[in-house]
């Protein structure tokens, strides 16, 4: 990915941090610089954008050092929602490593074709 369209989706994330609260309800702040948000990309091993997002450790604080990290959508949708149970846990990597959305593995749960 090329310069400009790193620092058009940094400015972007940046952006869209603005005005957010996080579970605790304490504004959430972009305080990593843009060196370190490509730094932790390229250290991924893969350029921001689906199916991998930014998160913040517990879906608290703010986008720093030491409380970031690159995950799977699915699982960042996960966390924001607060769904941390053990079944929780295997529907979201089962979804994750079989290409399926956490409802489509729900629907399978209950429909009997698959049991986790």
């Amino acid at each position: 990915m090329n310069e400009k369209v790193m620092r058009r989706k940094y400015t972007s994330k940046k952006a869209s941090t603005k005005g957010r609260i996080d579970k605790n309800g304490t504004p959430i702040e972009m305080r990593l610089t843009y060196e370190e948000w490509r730094r932790l990309w390229q250290d991924f091993g893969h350029m921001p954008g689906q199916p991998y997002v930014l998160s913040r450790t517990n879906d608290v604080g703010h986008y720093e050092i030491g409380n970031v990290f690159i995950q799977h959508v699915i699982g960042n949708a996960t966390d924001s929602h607060g769904l941390e149970s053990a079944l929780d846990k295997r529907i979201t990597e089962y979804a994750v490593s079989n290409g399926y959305k956490r409802r489509t593995v729900k629907h399978m749960i209950k429909r009997g074709v698959l049991e986790l």
